[in-house]
């Protein structure tokens, strides 16, 4: 987030781009998950979700867990791209 000078800026300018470009090359039928947590005092992941619920053909994000080395489980954001 260094080249960014504000979360918004990097919210809009970089993960929403590179979740819409991953998105428009998806085929219908096609799941996508995200790997990703809020950091420290960044709100990240409420403003992705409202924004990954709002891509056209989208089905509603859902939250997956998954367990590491550590049995921390991480969550995990999947969205699947609806067939028209």
């Amino acid at each position: 987030m260094h080249t960014y000078n504000k979360l918004d800026s990097w919210l809009n300018n970089f993960l929403f781009v590179a979740i819409k470009k991953a998105w428009v090359a998806l085929k219908p039928g096609g799941n996508m998950i995200i790997h990703i947590g809020d950091v420290n005092n960044y709100n990240i992941v409420s403003p992705m979700i409202k924004f990954m619920n709002k891509l056209d053909n989208s089905s509603n994000v859902m939250i997956l867990g998954v367990g590491g080395n550590n049995r921390k489980i991480r969550k995990m954001y999947h969205i699947c791209k609806r067939r028209s």
